[in-house]
């Protein structure tokens, strides 16, 4: 399920938190900001331990993926005892 992401402000989650725990138990997620800026995220909560490990694992394959070339790490290792 996809979650929808929204902003509010600490004083309107603060005046409207069962409307804000509904929203989250729905599905969608809660950034809470301070004078626009984010503090919180309130997520739906999940014990499957087992999604968020898949999660972690296909963004490492995306990240391996997108790399184009070879990376020689002992080089790079070389290069930054230089300094």
């Amino acid at each position: 399920m996809k979650r929808k992401l929204n902003y509010i402000g600490s004083f309107e989650a603060k005046t409207h938190l069962s409307k804000v725990l509904k929203d989250v138990q729905n599905g969608n997620e809660k950034i809470i900001t301070i004078r626009g800026k984010p503090i919180a995220k309130i997520t739906p909560y999940s014990d499957n331990k087992d999604q968020d490990i898949n999660c972690i694992l296909d963004a490492f394959e995306k990240i391996r993926n997108s790399i184009k070339d070879k990376i020689d790490i002992k080089s790079m290792i070389n290069e930054g005892r230089k300094y």
